[in-house]
């Protein structure tokens, strides 16, 4: 994500709501400009003749000629060298992968998954109806099983155990996890919930997910997880990444299938997203309280006393659960050999082609 990304307020007012809507609607100071964009079609990048170091740029083009949202359509077509890498490599595709001996690369999206609650609805609304999922969840089983991609791991809160701490890992000096798919604890919120609410059923709840293969898998095995668990009656409401995040903004759901991948490595990126100011909360859900250790947090200097509030204020979102957090995302792909230099990032913008370059390896043993 380009956060510090420099942009020219001259041209950016210019072009009014044009801007970055179109190739020649942005100026470029990286190594590629964008030569060409057929809109859901495809994309081809040159290299940027005013680029300072134009001359250590190793590739004249970049071309991404299908934007294709059908993974197995996109390995196979890789398959066939007409991709040199793709982005993501699912669970599904592996064993292919693996038995036409493509080498398996993977690296660390940064991003947290998960379930976001509406909480200015009846059901949904209620805490101990949110514990009773919060507990249910099995996240292990989910990772090994339902994900299956190598280092995707479970989470219990918001903020990613690879963020930066006082000396080592955020993970390993705040730790935060409760019994995984506790199901009795979860069924003692259950019911509580509806003595709360005065009914004897939970009606059925809508889960609002983007329309992407995976994702479909994922809220099929929850669907059928938390019926076999808890009754829960669930629908799937699939829809693209536009309208969910149209309906999303606009609380439209009962819950919805979110993740939030990091603007920059520190614990804040994650740790601020449920104030009350953030308008990435869509729960409706707001606590002074960890509002007021996310403003002290952000005024402070000292390492660790901003880490202390920033966990502290995590505490209280666990506690009061408007979201259930559930997997810290790793992808895996397969690239050409013969492209080298590619970087993978967690923080900043990905891929990154700046040190590309094709390599002869056919004298190679």
């Amino acid at each position: 994500f380009g956060t510090f990304y420099p942009a020219r307020e001259d041209f950016v007012r210019l072009q009014g709501d044009s801007y970055g809507a179109d190739h020649d609607k942005l100026l470029y100071n990286g190594p590629f400009v964008i030569a060409e964009w057929k809109h859901n079609s495809s994309i081809r990048l040159v290299k940027n003749k005013k680029y300072w170091n134009e001359e250590q740029i190793w590739f004249n083009e970049i071309d991404f000629p299908y934007l294709i949202r059908d993974e197995n359509t996109i390995f196979n077509m890789f398959k066939d060298g007409q991709y040199a890498m793709i982005r993501q490599l699912s669970k599904e595709l592996l064993p292919d992968a693996l038995n036409n001996n493509l080498q398996i690369k993977k690296y660390n999206t940064g991003a947290v998954w998960y379930l976001q609650f509406n909480t200015t609805r009846r059901i949904t609304g209620n805490k101990n109806f949110r514990k009773a999922v919060q507990y249910a969840l099995n996240r292990q089983e989910y990772c090994s099983q339902v994900n299956g991609i190598p280092g995707t791991k479970p989470i219990f809160g918001i903020i990613p155990e690879y963020m930066p701490g006082v000396k080592g890992r955020y993970g390993d000096e705040y730790p935060l996890s409760f019994q995984d798919g506790d199901l009795a604890t979860a069924r003692k919120y259950m019911r509580a919930a509806l003595d709360e609410l005065g009914i004897e059923k939970i009606p059925p709840l809508t889960i609002l997910a983007s329309d992407v293969d995976v994702t479909k898998r994922d809220m099929e095995y929850f669907q059928q997880y938390f019926k076999e668990t808890l009754g829960l009656e669930l629908i799937l409401d699939f829809q693209t990444f536009k309208v969910r995040l149209e309906r999303t903004d606009n609380k439209d759901f009962d819950i919805v299938n979110s993740g939030w991948g990091p603007d920059y490595l520190d614990a804040m990126t994650f740790a601020d997203l449920l104030t009350s100011w953030n308008g990435n909360n869509n729960t409706g859900w707001s606590s002074e309280e960890y509002d007021d250790k996310i403003r002290r947090a952000m005024e402070m200097h000292d390492p660790k006393a901003r880490l202390d509030l920033m966990s502290a204020a995590e505490k209280i979102l666990v506690e009061e659960a408007p979201i259930a957090p559930y997997f810290q995302q790793y992808r895996i792909y397969v690239q050409d050999p013969r492209l080298v230099g590619v970087l993978r990032r967690t923080i900043s913008p990905d891929p990154d082609f700046y040190f590309a370059r094709i390599v002869d390896t056919s004298q190679s043993n």
